[in-house]
């Protein structure tokens, strides 16, 4: 596809611009610091708690649109096939082109030194240039069309490629079956994610951050310096600013990281016409001389400043290095006078590539995160495998974060692979839920569900097949409630009533913690709850155990304990209990997983059809109040309970119920 770009006149001032205001070397350097990226944030992935069922396949590549030839005013595009590194890659590329047009989009000024402006305003006259006035950070990040002021004109340019493009894109592609178009979609997210890292890289450029349009005749040092050669260091985490990648990692915003970035490059190093300070005088900027940058500011000695005559250099500590920072020899003053050195200074490519090993180890601290921010929150889950009925639920998972804000879900494919037999199938997620009955597996094998979007592969954990859909069940039930209701129970103060020994349900009680352990046949309950409000102060623990038969259609044995605690001004009331039961019939109203039955406890009358009368043993209750005024205590507690004579409409009975919230 040929793009074709208005122009009217002055194609050659274009092509200079292009020569001297780009940012490195598109062609080499901007891909080279892409890939350096991509390989540190592949490098991190496995230790990001949010990361760690992410993976990047390295040999899938996927066709999209990319730039298949350069030029200064037009471009061709066509179809492209490349793997994920090699599309961050050619975003890295593809920022600078068309060359001559994009070249003066690249800048901003954290500060906004120029009556707030954070665009290039240090602009090259008498050109008969329009001034695009778009400054990279809105160029690079924002939505297709938002950027709109100064952009029309012999500087027409849209912004196609953009970090909210591409995050379109991947939401996209997250509802899109068809795998050609998907791909298309996903390449074009990965080269939006490179163009907005080439904007990245920009600003540890201090020209570009410190609005230094660098005319013909100053061509910039540092861009001199590293422009296809690799300066990265080996170790980059022994330069880089500790606090500055901490903190940035904090920021709540894409804009925000990129802000500091640049704002942590305008402090702390100089362009060539931008040295501020002090030597043997004054040192001034060669631009807005009467208006420099504050910071930094060379000096002789002080603040982590040093002065080395030998080389005529002013080094400043950055951690445990000694960084170049200027220089004021003056070369030509052996035949003029006795005095080498310059109230002048400057940046020449020695102390560039100084500088470098600081900003480009920067860069190299920051980006994986921003390369993280990158894709969508997502956790695939396998929610239920039922043996019995042959049957996998799962769940694609979509969290809601500040880059991701909008509320969308996952509707494309999903392999289902058991790994133990080394055996997958596809199946379509709806609203983010899927579900299979076609994968062969048996109890134990292991089965892993997966989303493979451009190459970006996440996984869920590995979930092992079950036994019954009892079992599943129960291991999977997140409530449980249970209640024995006696019509008449004898007090040792002589009073016979009712009670009920129960462990509230969660909808009545917000419980914090149910904790459910099934080892074979014998499954294990603990409820805790502590509340406390202006009136009293609350404490619950209950503890069940139970012991099933093998095909879980019987209880074999219950054995319950529970302890209840309220508190307040006057007084400390504590209710205890405890009793156990054996061979319980069960009736099956758990439901199936994934779907809730039309009942979903089971409710067992206490008479003499179903045995629990003569089974329920060892009940114990008792109540026990502590008065504060007198510190007195007084206790009771059942002496016998009656299971044979219930009022006609008052049965005792006795509840369990295990549901899914």
């Amino acid at each position: 596809m040929k793009n074709k770009l208005s122009f009217i006149t002055g194609v050659f001032i274009y092509i200079l611009l292009a020569m001297i205001l780009s940012a490195y070397d598109n062609k080499n350097m901007h891909t080279y610091i892409n890939d350096a990226i991509t390989d540190a944030f592949i490098q991190q992935m496995p230790s990001d708690p949010l990361l760690k069922n992410y993976f990047i396949q390295p040999n899938t590549t996927i066709k999209g649109e990319g730039v298949t030839a350069p030029g200064q005013l037009t471009i061709t595009e066509g179809t492209m096939n490349q793997t994920f590194k090699e599309w961050v890659r050619h975003g890295g590329y593809s920022a600078d082109e068309p060359e001559a047009l994009q070249a003066i989009r690249h800048f901003y000024d954290p500060k906004g030194l120029d009556g707030g402006k954070h665009y290039l305003t240090d602009f090259p006259t008498g050109l008969s240039l329009v001034n695009p006035e778009v400054d990279i950070l809105s160029w690079a990040l924002e939505y297709n069309g938002a950027v709109t002021t100064g952009t029309t004109g012999i500087n027409g340019l849209t912004s196609l490629n953009s970090w909210e493009d591409g995050k379109t894109s991947f939401i996209l592609a997250m509802q899109e079956t068809d795998g050609t178009k998907q791909d298309k979609l996903m390449a074009h997210a990965w080269r939006s994610l490179g163009e907005s890292l080439h904007a990245l890289g920009d600003l540890v450029c201090p020209v570009h951050v410190r609005n230094d349009g660098h005319p013909p005749g100053d061509a910039d040092p540092l861009e001199n310096a590293i422009r296809g050669i690799g300066y990265i260091p080996s170790n980059p985490q022994d330069y880089w600013d500790a606090s500055l990648i901490n903190s940035i990692k904090n920021k709540d915003s894409i804009r925000q990281i990129f802000h500091s970035l640049a704002l942590y490059t305008n402090e702390n190093f100089f362009t060539n016409q931008t040295v501020y300070g002090n030597g043997v005088g004054p040192i001034k900027p060669v631009i807005r001389p009467s208006k420099p940058y504050d910071l930094p500011y060379a000096r002789e000695t002080g603040g982590g400043w040093e002065y080395v005559p030998e080389e005529f250099t002013f080094y400043k500590n950055f951690g445990n290095h000694k960084i170049k920072m200027c220089k004021d020899r003056y070369y030509f003053g052996g035949a003029l006078a006795t005095n080498y050195r310059t109230a002048s200074a400057y940046v020449d490519l020695d102390v560039a590539k100084s500088q470098s090993q600081v900003l480009l180890s920067n860069l190299i601290g920051i980006a994986p995160e921003v390369m993280k921010r990158f894709l969508p929150e997502m956790t695939i889950s396998i929610d239920d495998i039922s043996t019995g009925a042959g049957k996998i639920y799962g769940s694609v998972n979509i969290t809601r974060n500040t880059e991701y804000s909008t509320i969308f879900s996952y509707n494309s494919n999903v392999t289902l692979w058991n790994y133990t037999k080394n055996k997958s199938i596809q199946v379509k997620a709806t609203n983010g839920k899927f579900e299979a009955s076609t994968l062969s597996f048996s109890e134990g094998d292991e089965i892993i569900a997966y989303i493979v979007l451009g190459g970006l592969q996440v996984n869920s954990e590995k979930t092992k097949a079950g036994g019954s859909v009892l079992q599943e069940f129960i291991k999977k039930s997140n409530d449980f409630y249970m209640d024995l209701s006696l019509t008449t129970a004898t007090f040792s103060n002589g009073i016979t009533q009712g009670l009920s020994v129960r462990s509230e349900d969660r909808s009545e009680i917000n419980w914090d913690a149910i904790q459910y352990q099934l080892a074979a046949q014998t499954l294990t309950v603990s409820k805790n709850f502590e509340f406390a409000d202006q009136w009293s102060k609350v404490k619950k623990d209950h503890a069940m155990v139970y012991t099933f038969s093998a095909d879980f259609q019987k209880i074999l044995s219950a054995h319950i304990e529970t302890r209840d605690v309220y508190e307040s001004d006057a007084s400390i009331a504590t209710w205890t209990a405890s009793f156990d039961i054996s061979n319980l019939p069960h009736d099956t109203y758990f439901g199936s997983p994934g779907v809730e039955g039309p009942l979903n406890f089971s409710r067992y009358n206490i008479d003499d059809n179903n045995g629990i009368r003569t089974n329920l043993k060892n009940f114990k209750y008792r109540v026990e109040y502590y008065w504060k005024s007198d510190q007195t205590t007084t206790t009771d507690q059942v002496v016998s309970i009656d299971l044979y004579n219930a009022p006609l409409f008052e049965k005792n009975y006795f509840w369990i119920w295990f549901r899914k919230t």
